[in-house]
């Protein structure tokens, strides 16, 4: 049982940080014609191994909530050529990582229904109704 609890916590942090990097890239396209706005994103590899390493010391649900450990992984965007208004922000390189993101997303939804699904099979003893 403690296999899945760990796989449901870590599909949980996945689910938050790829939501809170989902509103960071957002916020890039946003600001796609602000002047001097320099895109960020966040080191996903990062802040998901560091959620996971807290997952292992604490109980489920203890400590900071992952959207406040995230963002000390922001970082700046991949390197783009500043327009002459000093924006950074790469419009179509920022709509790839966007799909990207939300595509993963869905993915780690689904592979949470189906931990529950299996968790609602057990509980019921194999039937199904």
């Amino acid at each position: 049982m403690r296999f899945l609890d760990t796989t449901i916590a870590n599909l949980k942090s996945a689910l938050d940080l790829r939501l809170f990097r989902q509103n960071l890239l957002a916020g890039n396209v946003a600001n796609a014609d602000t002047p001097g706005y320099r895109p960020v994103d966040v080191d996903f590899d990062e802040a998901m191994a560091s959620a996971v390493a807290t997952a292992r010391i604490r109980s489920p649900g203890g400590g900071l909530p992952l959207s406040a450990r995230a963002e000390s992984f922001i970082i700046p965007a991949a390197e783009t050529t500043p327009d002459l208004d000093g924006n950074a922000v790469d419009l179509d390189r920022s709509l790839v990582a966007l799909s990207e993101n939300a595509l993963h997303y869905g993915a780690s939804a689904r592979a949470t229904s189906k931990k529950l699904a299996i968790l609602r099979y057990v509980a019921s003893d194999g039937t199904t109704s």
